[in-house]
Order: structure tokens, then sequence, then C-alpha cells
């Protein structure tokens, strides 16, 4: 235990450090975003859930790391993880309305939104974690530690879609058509 709270100083200090230095070069994949950084801008409903999930666990594994010194913010990175994940299944709902879906198809949708939730996050996390597990040397931690940053910096410039679709799945809750 001694050893992953080394772990867990050595990150919070890498994380400071990149947040204060302006001198953090870009490099090509400088985040775990693979698709346009304005997700509302992507025109496949899939490749925008994928990013929206890239996000949520994104948020999730950060939170994982500064839990034990942070509690609060790291609780707070966990409620901004479930907007997005709502967000995930949101956006396929949102195409599917926008092209004239029937009452019948909905509930279908819904399900496959659902789906698509849990296992995007599921395989989205565990590309992320893969990626951490093999960086072994502090150089490699730091730069891990940078794409997770630069992607939540991503994630966050798109908290006004985010809050779009979780507002619209409130309105569809309210209304009885998601049970």
């Amino acid at each position: 235990m001694p050893a992953m709270k080394s772990l867990t100083y050595q990150l919070i200090a890498i994380v400071i450090s990149i947040w204060v230095s302006p001198t953090i070069a870009n490099t090509e994949n400088d985040s775990f975003i693979t698709e346009n950084e304005v997700f509302l801008a992507i025109e496949n409903p899939n490749r925008e859930a994928d990013m929206r999930a890239v996000c949520s666990s994104s948020l999730d594994i950060f939170n994982m790391i500064i839990a034990e010194e942070r509690p609060a913010q790291a609780k707070q990175l966990h409620q901004l993880s479930n907007g997005s994940s709502i967000a995930i299944a949101m956006s396929i709902v949102a195409d599917k309305l926008e092209n004239d879906m029937n009452a019948k198809e909905f509930p279908s949708v819904w399900k496959f939104a659902q789906i698509q939730m849990e296992s995007l996050r599921d395989t989205q996390s565990t590309m992320i974690l893969s990626d951490l597990e093999m960086m072994t040397e502090n150089s490699q931690q730091e730069q891990f530690m940078t794409k997770l940053i630069k992607t939540i910096e991503i994630c966050s410039s798109n908290n006004e879609s985010q809050q779009m679709y979780i507002d619209m799945w409130r309105e569809m809750v309210k209304s009885g058509m998601l049970k």
C-alpha cells in the first residue's frame, strides 16, 4: 500500500505541474479523443457516443487516482462521469429523434442506447487503463497523465452539449418515455 500512496503523490505532483506548466508540447496523440473535439460536430452518432464514453471513463479513472487525497474533487469527477454516461445514450437517442423515429421504434432505440452506455464505457476504460499498465517509468506515467488531463480538458469543453443531453433525458424521464 505504501507504493500505491507514493504513486498517488507522484501522480498528483505530475497533474499539478502539468496544469501549471504552459510549455507542455502537444503531440499528435496528446489525448484519448480520436474524433472531432467538438462532439456535436461528429456526424456519426456512434462515434459521438464513443467520444463521450472516453470522457466518462477518463473522468472516472482520474477520480480513482485522486480519491484518497481529494475525496470531494473525486466525487465531483464521478458525477461528471455519470453525466457523460447519460450523454452517451442520449447522443444515440437524439440522432434517432432527429430522423423522425416512430413511437414503435423508441423502446428498441432506448434499450440499444442503454447497452451502448454500459459497453462503450467498459471498452474505453479498459483501453485507457491498459495504456496506464504499460507505463512503467515515471516519464511514461507523466505522459499518460498529460494525455488523460488533455482528454478531460476536451471533455470539459463539451460540457454544454453534455448538459443539453442531460436536460433532454430529464424531460424524457418526467414525461414517462423512459422506464
